[in-house]
């Protein structure tokens, strides 16, 4: 749940450089990947995880409502970003 006034914050980045030397799939979103940690051995279970392209981030957004703020983009494509309801 989220306050009136609330904000998201959160990072992604686009992954579109992992498919350089092939095509984009295309039967799914590229940046959906399925991933698991390992620490000392240990693995968790497998997980689903979504890295979100920034125009593709505030299209959905804003079809949803949300304004977004960029608040810090590096040089690989890796931002920060806050969403605010309009």
């Amino acid at each position: 749940m989220l306050n009136k006034d609330g904000v998201l914050i959160f990072d992604s980045s686009d992954i579109d450089y992992m498919y350089e030397e092939q095509e984009l799939p295309t039967d799914k979103y590229y940046g959906e990947a399925t991933c698991r940690y390992e620490y000392q051995k240990e693995l968790t279970d497998w997980f689903k995880w979504l890295y979100l392209d920034q125009q593709t981030l505030e299209t959905i957004a804003a079809e949803e409502g949300w304004t977004t703020q960029l608040i810090y983009q590096d040089e690989n494509d890796q931002y920060l970003v806050q969403l605010s309801r309009k």
